[in-house]
């Protein structure tokens, strides 16, 4: 026995009083002794990395959530002892039936949803950014050095081999952009503390049939779901059983059904809770379980490589998470690709032109303050106009609420639900597919100017076309469920076609609030940067970028950007809507034959600032 062992054994016995100790699980990652001789059985658990927040965690748990983990005797943080009281019961099979499953995630959500008010005191270790995960995960992958915590500084090569890394560069490395899109969904989720290690056998079954969850070493706080995959070996399950369609849950012991069962044990306690609701469930959850699983690939980076040659414990577990990895991105690319009737054979050879990087770099994010003020800094004005300037098009994250665009939803299903229907109305435009565009009344709540005149949203308008901006239309599109995408197009010709578009400033601009979410199921724009200034022939070769949106964010689109709404393959009407902004000597008179582009027979402009009737007075 080493003197560092006799010397923590020699500590716990003097909170445990135990006379025997017996060595029951030794890794590289941590030790844990069973003491007993004692008042009552206890565990001592060692490890190599010292983490002073574990102690602030542990306390934390112990006093809020004490039936559902393991009471904290003693602890050394400083040295990474751990001393935890015996729990009278028996560990879970590694191959736990999916009923002893349901009651370990019904417990850990029990545990979230009580220590969820403790957030200001565990705040010693959360997730990385998604785009920081990505570009970690990808380091490791190549080989390259990562800042770890650890003492180690494993690459993939390292441990599993370089002919199966070298596998593996070649099946992820072109698939970097759509895992970015993929986990970056995750961000919208509640940030919660997640187990990250999440396995049976560090869950037991007390004798009095309650469940208590253990090994909390590698908590830290993540969007919720970080840790399903450790119950699933891997995201894939969990992606498939939330995004399968209905019929796929049909059948006797259909497993993805039995999956779904699973994951709703988890989900439940937290809708009760109000942290999660089932667009949050359906739509990003399954990218949490995503960047669960690059998180634990990348913990592996910290340990000095095993078995170079791939046949250590590690490297099994590696491969099974990156094979995962491989699956889930099969699938998401499935669900995105348009459905095989939507598909033309075209009669000559014609190249789809590829997607940029990640809509993201064509992006600024409002702070609370901006959006509730209005004040926005400087620089970020800049920013703004430098990236609509550059691309004819800038997406603006966090303009608005989630409560307040959920209630235009509302009000929007309310007033105009004759629309929602596939048939021919007068006083709409039909601009595609199943696809309408009504003028907007402005009477409550669209008559609020904290919404058509949103206050973060109003100086980069001003900074693009000046203090005269007027309002120029008001409307919203809606795509049925099973529409098609709409051509590409521009919402305006050129100007001055003879002279080219290249030195012109914008003269009008369209601002689009999507009502719902944008995903790959509900369909959104198609955008192509920088189309503003060329023909729509010669942009046709250009790359696209297809916006993933949840509800609170907004983009602008130069009035001639080329463009086109997605296909709508949910089951629910996609409602987004459109004000354009112009200089106020410019009318269109292309898109308004069937209807006004404002209407405010019931608003009395006399009421509204002078500010904001200065938008609307030209009418």
């Amino acid at each position: 026995m080493s003197i560092q062992e006799q010397r923590c054994l020699g500590w716990a016995r003097l909170y445990s009083g135990h006379k025997n100790s017996k060595m029951i699980s030794d890794h590289a990652w941590a030790s844990v002794y069973q003491l007993d001789g004692g008042e009552s059985r206890c565990f001592l658990k060692t490890s190599p990395t010292v983490d002073t927040g574990l102690q602030t965690l542990h306390t934390a748990l112990s006093n809020t959530v004490p039936e559902r983990v393991p009471e904290l005797l003693a602890s050394r943080p400083d040295r990474g002892w751990y001393l935890f009281a015996d729990i009278d019961g028996t560990k879970f099979a590694r191959d736990a039936k999916p009923e002893d499953r349901y009651d370990i995630l019904s417990c850990f959500a029990a545990i979230q949803v009580g220590i969820h008010a403790q957030y200001p005191n565990m705040g010693h270790r959360r997730y990385l950014p998604t785009n920081e995960l990505v570009e970690n995960f990808f380091m490791f992958v190549n080989g390259e050095e990562i800042e770890i915590a650890g003492d180690g500084s494993a690459n993939l090569s390292q441990l599993v081999g370089s002919e199966k890394a070298e596998g593996y560069r070649a099946k992820l490395g072109p698939q970097r952009d759509r895992l970015q899109e993929l986990v970056s969904r995750s961000d919208s989720l509640p940030v919660l503390l997640e187990h990250c290690d999440l396995r049976t056998s560090n869950a037991m079954r007390c004798a009095d049939g309650s469940t208590v969850i253990f090994d909390w070493d590698d908590a830290l706080l993540a969007p919720a779901g970080y840790s399903l995959h450790a119950q699933f070996s891997g995201a894939a399950r969990v992606y498939r059983a939330l995004r399968a369609a209905p019929a796929a849950m049909a059948g006797t012991d259909n497993p993805i059904a039995s999956d779904l069962a699973q994951v709703m044990a988890w989900a439940t306690p937290l809708m009760k809770a109000g942290l999660l609701d089932e667009r949050a469930l359906r739509s990003a959850v399954p990218s949490a379980a995503v960047a669960g699983v690059m998180h634990y690939v990348l913990g592996f980076a910290d340990y000095p490589p095993v078995v170079p040659d791939g046949s250590s414990t590690i490297a099994r577990n590696i491969t099974r998470r990156l094979d995962d990895l491989v699956m889930v991105l099969k699938m998401y690319e499935a669900s995105v690709a348009p459905p095989a009737d939507t598909i033309k054979q075209p009669t000559s050879p014609k190249v789809e032109p590829a997607k940029t990087s990640h809509w993201s770099k064509l992006a600024v994010t409002f702070t609370q303050t901006e959006r509730e003020s209005g004040d926005v800094a400087s620089t970020k004005l800049d920013e703004a106009a430098e990236l609509f300037g550059r691309n004819g098009t800038l997406i603006m994250e966090n303009a608005f609420s989630t409560a307040h665009i959920e209630r235009m939803r509302e009000a929007y299903l309310s007033q105009y639900g004759s629309y929602l229907s596939s048939a021919n109305h007068d006083d709409t435009l039909r601009v595609g597919d199943k696809r309408f565009m009504v003028t907007l009344a402005m009477n409550a709540p669209f008559d609020e100017p904290d919404f058509f005149a949103a206050k973060p949203i109003m100086p980069v308008v001003k900074r693009l076309l000046s203090d005269d901006a007027i309002l120029g239309s008001y409307t919203c599109v809606t795509s049925l469920p099973g529409s098609k995408d709409q051509r590409m197009h521009k919402d305006h010709s050129a100007l001055f076609p003879e002279a080219g578009e290249m030195a012109l400033p914008p003269f009008a601009m369209t601002m689009i609030v999507p009502l719902v979410d944008l995903t790959e199921e509900t369909g959104t724009t198609r955008l192509v940067p920088e189309s503003h200034r060329i023909s729509s022939s010669a942009s046709k070769s250009m790359p696209h970028v297809d916006p993933h949106l949840t509800i609170g964010s907004a983009f602008l689109m130069d009035f001639r950007l080329s463009h086109r709404g997605l296909a709508n393959r949910s089951l629910h009407p996609r409602p987004i809507v459109s004000m354009v902004y112009q200089r106020p000597w410019f009318r269109d008179y292309l898109n308004y034959d069937n209807q006004s582009p404002v209407d405010l027979a019931d608003l009395d402009i006399s009421k509204l600032s002078p500010e904001h009737a200065k938008l609307l007075s030209w009418l």
